[in-house]
């Protein structure tokens, strides 16, 4: 480790170099004073001449082999080939060399204070990093996990072409059902494999761009070798403009041009929470056009409720793969069980919880962690925690129904969801009441296609309920296209009680109105259906008995 800085004197009309020796204490010599020169210029000549027998093309290599944090002033130096020299700026030490593939690298130190300085004219987004006081708790989501994470660092199949290897996977679910504790799980995960160049999420109050996303994915493509901070320095010291364009021309300008210099022996994960909460189209378009353009090791894992306008770009794209585990409902009431509790345990009445009341507990959450968290948060907050949990179960709590830190709070998610749809088409306000009003008032879930037989002599068809459920279905709790005679339900029961209480028009919904239109749609079923063509039994009810 060298320790100090020796001057050396001017002569001969070059510039002075400080350069590391031993373990010499720092001297006066070091500040280039007058009165130190004829000291500094004796060390100097003892320096050069024990290095004579080393050789003097070597020297330079052999002082610093092996060292860090070197700081060099006002230095001029001559690499040879296959050099390795090193610049110390304030913000970090950058390692330059003669040679690379594809982009050619600079040794002067000018050049390397330029390219940090460009460097520096990136964007740098804050608080978009993964969360590691957000991932999911210990025991849940565990075949979640292993799933998404063999997907992300699975080797590139070479039987499958270039353009249809699967590069995004897209985990989408209803709204509440822990997809960003997921995400923040697997970027750490990943992170701690040495995995992630990227993660981008988006906080409470926080709009990001997809601008902001790319300076975040061309920072962490920096961070992976000093090859490719240097080449995309490079490139923008070329073409300064680069730093501020828009995120698909700095694609073009600054990613697609260091795919050379990427290691070939690694997978690149980049995490992404939240799609549907982008400001702009750019990002759904860049995960949809661009990253083909990337090679196979690239692999972006997203997370999304399942909003027409991210889903109807990305599903059936050849490198898109649409996670099928679903992460709400049945299947996850263990999940639930289990982080309930052990939320429990943390407190000093889970002795007082009979397993009777936690079984109606976890019955009542239908399978949706935010509900859950909600109610947990409410009841450890309450005089009588037991009594309070008891009250919310039988629906007989009027302290979690007022609340502003749970009935309400899942409320303004609710609305939040349903003030992104298209209220000012007549037309979709229209389908909207008559089939989230179905949802609301039907006592056993239908399918798709039950729903357009019961109401096709009202003129809804089969299309029109796909299309409204396709708005909507970040408050259902599975729909596919592809399954049409799968019965469908809202995510949670909460969902249904505020349209029918509290939603502001036109959100809300008139459950008597739908219960009078149901019933006559109902009769008119019975009359055109109920016949002996369709059901033969019923001809076993004609003659005299």
């Amino acid at each position: 480790m060298l320790k100090t800085i020796l001057a050396s004197p001017q002569d001969d009309g070059r510039a002075g170099a400080h350069t590391g020796i031993g373990d010499i204490k720092k001297t006066d010599a070091t500040r280039g004073s007058s009165s130190n020169s004829k000291p500094s210029r004796q060390l100097w000549k003892s320096f050069k001449g024990s290095l004579r027998g080393q050789g003097a093309v070597k020297a330079g290599v052999e002082i610093f082999h092996k060292s860090s944090h070197v700081k060099l002033n006002d230095v001029i130096i001559n690499a040879a080939e296959k050099q390795e020299i090193h610049y110390h700026s304030e913000m970090s030490l950058i390692a330059f060399t003669t040679r690379a593939e594809g982009i050619g690298l600079d040794t002067d130190s000018a050049t390397g204070i330029k390219l940090h300085q460009a460097l520096g004219r990136l964007p740098d987004p804050k608080r978009c990093h993964y969360d590691v006081m957000r991932v999911c708790s210990k025991g849940t989501r565990i075949v979640h996990l292993e799933e998404i994470s063999s997907w992300a660092t699975k080797s590139v199949d070479t039987s499958v072409s270039s353009e249809h290897a699967e590069r995004v996977l897209v985990v989408g679910g209803p709204a509440g059902s822990g997809k960003s504790a997921l995400a923040h799980t697997i970027c750490k995960g990943m992170h701690d494999s040495g995995l992630l160049v990227a993660s981008f999420f988006s906080h409470t109050n926080q709009q990001l761009t997809s601008d902001d996303f790319m300076a975040v994915f061309i920072r962490g493509l920096c961070g992976i070798n000093p090859q490719i901070e240097q080449g995309i320095g490079r490139l923008l010291v070329e073409t300064p403009a680069l730093a501020s364009s828009p995120a698909i021309t700095q694609f073009e300008g600054l990613v697609i041009p260091i795919i050379p210099l990427l290691p070939t022996d690694r997978m690149f994960v980049v995490g992404i929470d939240a799609l549907d909460e982008q400001a702009d189209k750019v990002l759904v378009a860049f995960l949809r056009d661009y990253v083909p353009r990337l090679p196979a090791t690239f692999k972006f894992v997203l997370t999304t409720r399942p909003v027409p306008q991210v889903m109807e770009h990305l599903e059936r794209q050849p490198h898109i793969h649409i996670f099928p585990r679903l992460l709400a409902g049945g299947s996850s009431f263990q999940d639930v069980r289990t982080y309930a509790q052990l939320q429990l345990s943390k407190t000093n009445y889970h002795e007082r919880i009979s397993p009777k009341l936690l079984d109606e507990f976890i019955v009542k959450t239908e399978g949706l962690f935010l509900w859950a968290e909600t109610v947990l948060n409410h009841i450890d907050n309450s005089y009588d925690p037991p009594g309070e949990l008891a009250d919310i179960v039988k629906g007989a709590s009027s302290h979690w129904m007022e609340s502003e830190t749970s009935t309400k709070k899942l409320e303004s998610l609710y609305a939040h969801i349903l003030s992104k749809l298209p209220w000012t088409d007549y037309r979709f306000v229209e389908k909207y009441n008559v089939v989230m009003g179905a949802f609301v008032a039907l006592m056993e879930p239908l399918s798709v296609r039950g729903l357009a037989t019961l109401y096709r002599p009202d003129g809804v068809t089969e299309g029109d309920i796909h299309r409204i459920c396709g708005f909507i279905r970040p408050l259902l709790q599975d729909y596919s296209r592809d399954t049409p005679q799968k019965p469908l339900q809202l995510v949670h029961l909460s969902v249904q009680e505020f349209l029918t209480r509290n939603a502001p028009p036109p959100y809300h919904i008139d459950i008597n109105v739908h219960h009078l239109l149901l019933s006559r749609l109902s009769l008119l079923t019975i009359k055109t259906e109920l016949v002996p063509t369709n059901v033969p039994t019923l001809g076993f009810t004609e003659g005299d008995w």
